[in-house]
């Protein structure tokens, strides 16, 4: 696909798609072009540097390491800054001239890792750790036969005999509800018990803040609402414009291909005006 606008695609290509993430459906939700670029057309554009994405990447990793370790019954290596260190690429930091930040970048991981471990209570139960759940919508649904895909950074079981599924953020990283629900209702499935509460709960390792979802049935209805009427949009998609959003910045095309910020699109914008 050349740079700039992409042209109307009358056979909807957007229908041979069945499987959906939480990432998936927020793309297209805030830039259709973004997603026919990635998920369809699945054009491959150089990531840029960023100590941001780089940090959270290496917390997960960490925070991952440990609580597999906990759960497997094995000998749990605490020397977080030995994990950061080696979860933490020092050829990226070299690569893009920025090494002299990857010792602060380094502390930043160890005090976030640390503050995910006190989250969790020493002596509950680990059950899954970053494991993807699915869920199929039934013939009852809008959207028959397309499956809800999430995974899931960690679910425990407290002493108190209860379920809790949790997702970590770092940075400016909010709750994203189609995470949450699609999440939630995966683990709900696997791990149903009448009585056994299951609660979920996004912790923001930076500022320290914890969003637990609401369980009451009709938010769990309003989000899937939206999640069908996305999918349902990209279904019947047959252009695909570009959008201006907050998001832009996290978008790998946003230099290059992005018909409306791109500079390999900049000669189809001279061309069109």
């Amino acid at each position: 696909m050349p740079p700039g606008p992409i042209p109307p695609t009358p056979y909807r290509p957007g229908l041979r798609r069945r499987t959906f993430s939480p990432t998936e459906l927020r793309v297209f939700a805030d830039c259709p072009e973004r997603y026919y670029r990635q998920y369809i057309g699945k054009e491959k554009v150089w990531a840029e540097f960023s100590r941001a994405t780089l940090r959270g990447s290496a917390v997960h990793k960490v925070l991952a390491h440990v609580f597999s370790a906990r759960r497997d019954g094995e000998i749990i290596d605490d020397d977080l800054r030995f994990l950061a260190e080696r979860f933490l690429p020092q050829h990226n930091y070299k690569k893009a001239g920025a090494f002299s930040e990857w010792p602060s970048d380094v502390d930043s991981v160890v005090r976030l890792a640390e503050t995910g471990l006190a989250r969790v209570h020493g002596e509950a139960a680990i059950l899954e750790v970053e494991t993807s759940f699915s869920h199929w919508r039934d013939t009852n649904s809008r959207v028959t036969g397309a499956e809800l895909i999430g995974k899931v950074d960690l679910v425990y079981r407290h002493p108190e005999g209860f379920n809790e599924q949790i997702e970590f953020k770092t940075g400016f990283a909010q709750p994203d509800p189609f995470q949450q629900v699609i999440c939630r209702i995966g683990v709900r499935e696997k791990y149903y018990a009448a009585d056994t509460p299951l609660f979920s709960t996004t912790v923001q390792l930076t500022s320290g803040e914890e969003f637990p979802l609401d369980g009451d049935r009709s938010v769990l209805r309003t989000v899937l609402t939206e999640i069908e009427e996305i999918i349902l949009q990209i279904w019947s998609a047959e252009t695909w414009p570009a959008r201006d959003n907050d998001r832009c910045h996290f978008c790998n095309y946003r230099n290059t291909l992005c018909s409306l910020k791109g500079e390999w699109s900049q000669p189809s914008r001279l061309l069109d005006e």
